[in-house]
Order: C-alpha cells, then sequence, then structure tokens
C-alpha cells in the first residue's frame, strides 16, 4: 500500500522494501496512491519478493481510455519480464511477455473498464492463471520461471486521468476463502484485543447486509453506489 505522503517516487514498501524504478519518469505518490507522473510515457517499479511462485494482487485505476496499467512478474530485468494489464484503449485484459523490449501479446481477453478493479496473476513453475475480482479469467504458460522481480506497469497515453494502482500485494500462495462472513456495507467501529495467548478477538460493528458462509453470494435489497459485495471477515 501507499499509505503515505505524496511523493514523485514511492520508496519503501511497508515492510521496509525500497521500490526501484526504470526508465526516466517514475510513479509517484498522490493521496496515496501509485500515480503515473508523464503523459505519454510508460511507468515501471519493481522489487524483489524473493520467491518465483506467488500470487500478486493489486486495485487497479485504468484512468483515460487510451492508458495500460496492471502488474509486472517474473521480471529478470528492465527489458524482460511478463505483464497483466488493463488495455483501456482495447477494452481488454492482456496477458503479455516482453523480451529484449519486444512485445508479444499472450492473450486478450475483454472485459469490462472500471476504476477500483481488483487484478491478480498467480504463477507456479510454468503455470500462470490471472484473476479479477477473484475470479480466475485467464490461464496461460509463464516464463522466467526463476525470476523474482514483481512491480507495477503503467502507460499514461493521453488524456486527463494518469493510470494508477494501489493495495499491491504478494502472497506465497494464493488466497483461499474460509468459513466467516461476507458483509456489504459501512464499517461503524472495529476494536481489537490486546489479551495474551493465541487467540485473538475482535469486535465489528457495522451497518450492512449479512450471509452466513464466505461462499455465498450477497446481493442486497438495496446498495449504497460504488460498493460491490466482497469483504470477508472471519477466521
Amino acid at each position: 500500500r501507499f499509505r503515505r505522503q505524496d511523493a514523485g517516487d514511492l520508496s519503501d514498501e511497508e515492510l521496509g522494501t525500497t521500490w526501484l524504478q526504470s526508465g526516466t519518469y517514475h510513479w509517484g505518490i498522490e493521496s496515496e496512491t501509485a500515480t503515473a507522473a508523464q503523459e505519454g510515457a510508460v511507468h515501471l517499479a519493481y522489487l524483489d519478493v524473493g520467491a518465483a511462485d506467488y500470487y500478486l494482487q493489486a486495485l487497479i485505476n485504468p484512468g483515460s481510455l487510451t492508458n495500460r496499467v496492471g502488474l509486472v512478474f517474473r521480471m529478470v530485468d528492465s527489458v524482460n519480464y511478463s505483464l497483466v494489464v488493463v488495455n483501456a484503449g482495447a477494452a481488454a485484459l492482456q496477458v503479455i511477455n516482453v523480451t529484449a523490449g519486444i512485445e508479444s501479446i499472450v492473450s486478450s481477453t475483454p472485459v469490462e473498464i472500471y476504476a477500483g478493479a481488483t487484478v491478480g496473476v498467480a504463477v507456479s513453475g510454468a503455470s500462470l492463471t490471472v484473476y479479477v475480482e477473484g475470479v480466475a479469467t485467464v490461464t496461460a504458460t509463464a516464463v522466467n520461471t526463476s525470476a523474482t522481480l514483481v512491480g507495477l506497469y503503467g502507460q499514461w497515453g493521453t488524456g486527463d486521468t494518469a493510470p494508477a494502482v494501489d493495495d499491491v500485494y504478494a502472497w506465497d500462495i494464493l488466497p483461499s476463502a474460509v468459513e466467516g462472513v461476507i458483509w456489504t456495507g459501512d464499517v461503524v467501529d472495529l476494536t481489537t484485543s490486546v489479551e495474551a495467548g493465541p487467540h485473538k478477538m475482535a469486535m465489528l460493528e457495522a451497518d450492512g447486509w449479512l450471509a452466513r458462509m464466505a461462499t455465498q453470494t450477497v446481493t442486497p435489497p438495496t446498495s449504497a453506489t460504488g460498493r460491490r459485495t466482497g469483504l470477508l471477515l472471519g477466521a
């Protein structure tokens, strides 16, 4: 995440690893979001997660309809890597391999373009699966199977709105649903416990609609504009 003051660079992520950037124009932080800085330019930021197999996820804001924005994975260096990007101009989710700076489109899948989409990619050996809002959308063959660099890619085409990325996470395994509740609504208050021992408690006060199990789909009779089902609370 980028919960830091506005800056012309990304500095260190939350665990202390420094974001590195390639090229003349860098991602910066604007309103606690990684935001491209230069119209007409490619932006590439990356760091080392120390593993070649992982699940990488981010919240994507395409911006203007000439932009491309998404995730870099299995990166060897600044001219050899793979991408999963939302191509706003093509209204498509694309998997791209870059070799010696030359792009090769592996797959292109039509998608709805909107701000706040969650896009993820899971790589294990030569297997690759792309997820949109938690739904497996594309499978392909992965390359550079020992590379451990991951990052952000943004190409600001033309237009007033820069591409942006937030809530970047990498896990060593793909997160899976567990028994709990799905909630759609507003948090009123969250009180956590500081008691000793292995079991921790938290009390959540909220206004919204609840379902009994994490795998259920919740369709409330009414919903606030801009809010979608999908926050999992539970063990």
